[in-house]
């Protein structure tokens, strides 16, 4: 709906330029003379430089009864308290469940970026046949996600967000790390460390194992010594129950995350991811101003995941 009246927009724009003269209908090239730039055929389709996906808005399950009118997002996590025991016979001191509860809040956060056309990006538009409204939306709407998603993973000091890497209870291991030069038995040792971390808890079982995209391409090519397999096949036949992942938002890190990965343990608070606003004309110009709400991720449970030292 919004996609239609932005067209209908520029086509009026477009027309009012060419009533004006500012856009000629016309060819003027002198006696049909062939110039070098006719000679060039452009492609109809248009291409975007691709860069990596978000992984956390993914990675993390949305938290559900956030509503994206709220300005706060909360939680209750409850604890319960009692022990059964041995009755005697018409024994009348039975002991009773108790449970104690607290609730958690987490402001939420309005995130704007918008995007628009100016009398002349919208005639120069036209007279090419560029798709200008989809390149600046797709562009706009990958500047959210990058946005949101890295206020999951590293918060925000500013407004005192805590993010996933940042969280002070989440436990930090540290690891022999230098991946880029080690043999494939130290960083075998490095991943079970960080395993066990979660796992000796006896409360939670890792199922999830994220790393840099160098680590990634480094366990997937380096032999195991005295076998005939990768790090990673070795990874993978001993830890049947974890899924290997390899998780670009670490990159800028250089770090790895195991954890127990549930919307129990974990979720996000983002009840708007990308939202785009109706347009807006001022004077010849068109602007779309376009929003996103999160209040960041939610760490229920700490001790299910741990996070390593710098590996790569």
């Amino acid at each position: 709906m919004n996609e239609k009246y932005l067209a209908a927009l520029m086509a009026q724009l477009f027309t009012e330029a060419q009533v004006a003269g500012a856009v000629p209908g016309i060819n003027v090239d002198e006696q049909g003379l062939i110039f070098a730039r006719d000679l060039i055929s452009m492609s109809n389709d248009v291409y975007m430089e691709e860069m990596p996906a978000p992984v956390a808005l993914t990675m993390f399950q949305q938290e559900p009864g956030i509503n994206e009118g709220a300005k706060w997002a909360g939680y209750r996590m409850y604890s319960a308290q009692g022990m059964a025991k041995i009755m005697a016979a018409f024994g009348t001191d039975m002991p009773m469940m108790s449970a104690k509860g607290r609730e958690y809040f987490a402001l939420m956060y309005d995130i704007g970026l918008g995007y628009g056309y100016t009398y002349s990006d919208v005639m120069a538009a036209a007279m090419s046949g560029t798709p200008l409204d989809n390149i600046l939306a797709l562009n706009t709407r990958e500047a959210h996600e990058r946005t949101v998603s890295n206020l999951l993973w590293r918060g925000n000091k500013e407004h005192q967000i805590i993010g996933f890497i940042e969280h002070p209870n989440i436990p930090l291991v540290a690891l022999q790390g230098a991946w880029a030069t080690s043999d494939g038995d130290k960083i075998c040792d490095d991943c079970s460390a960080l395993i066990a971390a979660v796992n000796t808890t006896k409360i939670y079982e890792v199922n999830e194992f994220h790393m840099p995209s160098k680590a990634w391409a480094r366990i997937q090519g380096l032999r195991l010594s005295g076998t005939l397999g990768t790090v990673l096949s070795f990874l993978r036949s001993s830890y049947p129950e974890v899924t290997f992942r390899k998780n670009s938002d670490l990159d800028d890190d250089g770090i790895c995350i195991a954890l127990a990965n549930n919307r129990r343990h974990f979720a996000q608070a983002t009840p708007v991811l990308f939202r785009q606003l109706p347009v807006q004309r001022s004077g010849l110009d068109l602007s779309i101003p376009c929003l996103s709400r999160s209040a960041g991720v939610i760490v229920r449970a700490p001790l299910a995941a741990a996070k390593s030292s710098k590996v790569i």
